[in-house]
């Protein structure tokens, strides 16, 4: 049951990430130069559309304040599908042994 649930957080973790790669593929286009959406823009979308609240996030104390400060710089395509591949190798079924067969 928990194998499961981490590969669903994956797989949609890597949809969001796809979802994410493909506005900034199109922005990048329009605007003809390379334009990523940063971890704090993808944020602020979601607090926008009320599903986050994100006001504590940067005044937090100093360990999840700085981490929040390091990681809302990094762009949000690849950092989703780094996550996403760690939450379904973490969930991936493990191969029975052979001398169990």
């Amino acid at each position: 049951m928990i194998a499961f649930l981490f590969r669903l957080v994956g797989c949609l973790l890597l949809a969001s990430g796809t979802v994410f790669a493909i506005g900034d593929i199109a922005r990048s286009l329009s605007a003809e130069t390379i334009r990523l959406t940063s971890v704090a823009e993808g944020a602020a979308l979601l607090a926008g559309s009320g599903l986050v609240d994100i006001a504590g996030w940067t005044s937090a104390p100093p360990p999840l304040g700085t981490v929040w400060q390091t990681v809302s710089q990094w762009p949000a395509a690849p950092s989703l599908a780094v996550l996403a591949i760690l939450f379904l190798l973490a969930g991936r079924r493990r191969p029975e042994p052979e001398f169990y067969r």
